[in-house]
């Protein structure tokens, strides 16, 4: 094996580690019972943000709490992207995969000024 193809294993192992996920799992047991894919959170987080999102249309008190968890969220899911492996590798050389890296900027940037806009409102 080439050393640039362990070290890119160990990132992904040292990743997968720290967030206590089987290694070598199905992409899709990734996305549907697990923390999710590179670039999209998992199925159980998506079903449950649907469901805070429509606390946005209670009375104002349930709005004002829902607004607060989905800022969470957001934060959360910005962190997440931000620590992917494929985020790392594809700012490293953002010349070769263009698609690649307008696709990491938007979900570093959509959910953190959705955070911003939420976070303003939370008390």
């Amino acid at each position: 094996m080439i050393v640039l193809h362990r070290k890119v294993r160990r990132v992904d192992r040292l990743s997968r580690f720290v967030l206590a996920a089987a290694a070598w799992r199905p992409v899709t047991d990734d996305f549907y019972i697990g923390f999710g894919t590179a670039l999209s959170p998992g199925l159980p987080m998506l079903v449950v943000q649907a469901g805070v999102s429509a606390m946005l249309l209670g009375s104002s008190r349930t709005a004002q709490r829902g607004t607060n968890v989905l800022a969470v969220f957001g934060a959360l899911y910005t962190i997440g992207q931000l620590a992917e492996p494929i985020t790392y590798r594809t700012f490293r050389r953002p010349t070769a995969t263009p698609e690649r890296v307008r696709v990491i900027v938007g979900n570093i940037v959509v959910p953190a000024a959705l955070t911003a806009a939420a976070a303003r409102s939370c008390r």
